[in-house]
């Protein structure tokens, strides 16, 4: 479990042209630090959008890192609980706070809040659990088992029954135009969801304890680890069979 201790933040910028042309990249075999930014409270979760790096801190706290101007971190927004996730999409950050309701709050990328609204779960969230897909924004509700379908602006869709979400941390990641991956660190599953039809395509049981899914290329979703911080590992699968 990560401690209030200051982190290093690392990141690697990779543009659409490494992913959308050509073969997929090779798979990685190492993780390699490639520059390490001081934040002043323990990261909580991370995206990164058009060069800047947005990071939710303890407290409530959003810091913004520019690698175009500066290694180092400036304030970017400050709420006033937990933040359970940031994604971003056409220029807008959406941003995910723990209450009772949790809120989605939308800024834009110069910090300046646009709009907000209420979203019902009433249970625990883990980072990342957002995700935008069709320009729809999708949240996992461990309320209600589903996945929660909104509209950019908020207005709700519709709700995708889903057995596989329970309580405790669910984080999610799109995987193409029609389907999700969920990871649920409480029953070590990780497993992608058809939008269309709610089918569950596959379900991998090979991650023990994973708290993070990202897509990797349209081929690959990694998968992030809880556990000590010197022994974490990162996790590939095959987007199309979850091996």
């Amino acid at each position: 479990m990560l401690d209030d201790k200051v982190r290093g933040i690392e990141a690697k910028m990779i543009t659409a042209d490494d992913v959308s042309i050509g073969p997929p990249p090779s798979l990685p075999t190492t993780i390699k630090r490639i520059q390490e930014v001081k934040v002043d409270s323990c990261p909580r979760t991370v995206c990164h959008y058009k060069g800047v790096t947005y990071v939710g801190l303890n407290g409530g706290k959003v810091c913004k890192i520019d690698y175009q101007q500066a290694a180092s971190a400036s304030e970017f927004a400050k709420l006033n609980k937990e933040i359970c996730g940031i994604i971003a999409n056409l220029d807008r950050l959406y941003i995910l706070m723990r209450g009772r309701p949790y809120v989605v709050f939308v800024y834009d990328v110069y910090g300046t809040e646009l709009h907000k609204w209420d979203f019902e779960n009433q249970r625990n969230l883990a980072a990342n659990a957002m995700a935008i897909v069709d320009n729809q924004l999708l949240l996992a509700d461990n309320s209600n088992a589903c996945i929660t379908i909104y509209s950019l602006n908020g207005e709700k869709q519709h709700s995708i029954p889903c057995s596989l979400i329970g309580s405790g941390y669910n984080s999610l990641c799109g995987c193409g135009p029609d389907a999700i991956v969920i990871a649920h660190r409480e029953s070590n599953k990780v497993f992608r969801v058809k939008l269309s039809t709610g089918e569950v395509q596959w379900t991998s049981n090979s991650v023990i304890e994973p708290v993070g899914v990202c897509q990797y290329s349209d081929k690959y979703i990694s998968v992030t680890t809880h556990d000590d911080i010197q022994q974490a590992k990162v996790w590939i699968l095959d987007s199309k069979s979850g091996e």
